[in-house]
């Protein structure tokens, strides 16, 4: 049985539990820093951080690689296009989600919750925060077009990528509230 150490919350380990959901593939799901399971998440983990998938012996960390053996283990309904051009444009759709939309919500997050500064500079962060995050939902709509996924007619690796970061842009009040990307 494949076991998944997750924290819920993060959208790297939700983008890895969507993915494994998509493929109809049978999961355990454990909280990494549960006590009860520590010790062997962070056994073999050198980055001690959610997501990890166990697939046996093999110990896999980093949502993206994660990604990239479910699909090569499992590869019935791949996650990826065929076309070389097609896979770039996913792969450079997750390192959007990844790296910034994640990080802009996580800031929003960390200075509305943590913020030992002065009010003018954290509502400066709150604010140059949100307008990049709608700078980007604008983007993407757009790449997004009329279509019911980045992927064409089923979700992908993109949508998986994406849609835990824009779901957390909505908890957040930051978007997408409406049109394509809130359908």
């Amino acid at each position: 049985m494949l076991i998944l150490y997750e924290f819920a919350p993060s959208p790297f380990v939700q983008k890895v539990k969507i993915a494994l959901r998509e493929k109809g593939i049978s999961f355990e799901q454990h909280n990494g820093f549960d006590p009860a399971h520590r010790a062997d998440f962070e056994r073999g983990n050198p980055r001690r951080e959610v997501p990890m998938l166990v697939d046996g012996e093999t110990r896999i960390w980093d949502s993206t690689v994660i990604l990239d053996y479910i699909d090569e283990r499992w590869p019935e309904r791949p996650l990826m296009p065929d076309r070389p051009a097609a896979r770039v444009a996913v792969r450079l759709l997750e390192e959007l989600a990844d790296t910034r939309l994640e990080a802009l919500n996580f800031c929003i997050f960390e200075v509305m919750t943590f913020s030992v500064g002065e009010d003018a500079a954290v509502e400066e962060v709150i604010a140059k925060s949100k307008d990049e995050i709608a700078r980007l939902h604008e983007e993407l709509a757009t790449r997004l077009g009329t279509a019911a996924y980045f992927g064409g007619a089923e979700p992908d690796r993109a949508d998986i990528s994406l849609f835990p970061n824009l779901n957390a842009s909505r908890v957040m009040k930051n978007g997408p509230n409406s049109g394509v990307l809130a359908d």
